[in-house]
């Protein structure tokens, strides 16, 4: 059963990597688990990414890799915003794909991590300083003698 986790208003799921990797050996869940995956990143980035596209892409030859790749670049940029170093690296990524969906557990224990740094309040993005407090109003001129 996948953790429900919280990351400013929306909801996120930590599934178990290896779990998710059984599951995907039914070869449906691959396409269920890679919308869901995709779908999160795109809330979470907030980046411009089509889930369904990118989930029926994934049956496509070489474009699946190309895929893989995108998806392992979106997960670093997910890392980077919830304020953890980028661990994941695409070309693993690609080639754990060729290794019967071996990318399900890499990308799926990457998320939980983002996940779970988010969660603890990481997840702010980087954005301008705000003043903490209004600048002092400079005094008024004095009022001339009448």
């Amino acid at each position: 059963m996948a953790e429900v986790v919280m990351i400013e208003g929306q909801e996120y799921k930590k599934r178990s990597p290896w779990g998710a990797w059984l599951l995907c050996l039914t070869v449906v869940y691959v396409f269920i688990w890679y919308y869901k995956i995709s779908r999160e990143l795109k809330q979470y980035t907030g980046e411009d990414s089509r889930p369904g596209l990118r989930t029926w892409g994934i049956i496509v030859p070489l474009l699946n890799l190309f895929i893989h790749w995108r998806t392992g670049e979106q997960t670093a940029r997910a890392e980077e915003k919830a304020g953890i170093t980028k661990t994941v690296e695409p070309i693993v990524g690609v080639l754990a794909s060729l290794l019967y969906f071996l990318i399900v557990p890499y990308i799926q224990s990457h998320l939980n991590k983002v996940w779970d740094a988010a969660a603890a309040g990481g997840a702010s993005a980087p954005g301008p300083a705000m003043p903490s407090e209004a600048p002092p109003v400079p005094p008024a001129p004095p009022a001339p003698a009448p």
